[in-house]
């Protein structure tokens, strides 16, 4: 079955407030604010495998991740895992590939 875009829309329209600042729930779907960017996403994890995906719809562009481990360490939380390691790809698209991709989006249309 194939959506309406009324109905996608109203998927991504914040229905509750989120478990952190900049966070909130749609139906479904998380919305974000990062670094200025609008973000729709969503995350799950079980039995040690993790996986995120996030949605730019102003660049129309997301990307996926999936991990075959959810290793961290509670003995020591500065050591590198992989929660940090997703934080951290979302983080490079949310500042570097994303706004990229929306700019040269706009410069192509013109």
């Amino acid at each position: 079955m194939v959506l309406k875009r009324s109905s996608l829309e109203e998927m991504f329209r914040p229905q509750i407030a989120g478990p952190e600042p900049g966070v909130s729930l749609g139906l479904g779907y998380f919305l974000e604010r990062r670094d200025g960017l609008d973000l729709i996403g969503h995350s799950g994890e079980q039995n040690g495998f993790m996986s995120h995906f996030f949605v730019h719809p102003a660049s129309r562009a997301a990307f996926i991740v999936a991990y075959n481990t959810n290793a961290s360490s509670q003995a020591n939380p500065d050591r590198p895992n992989t929660r940090r390691l997703d934080d951290a790809i979302r983080d490079h698209f949310a500042q570097r590939v994303f706004p990229a991709l929306a700019a040269s989006s706009s410069t192509a249309a013109r």
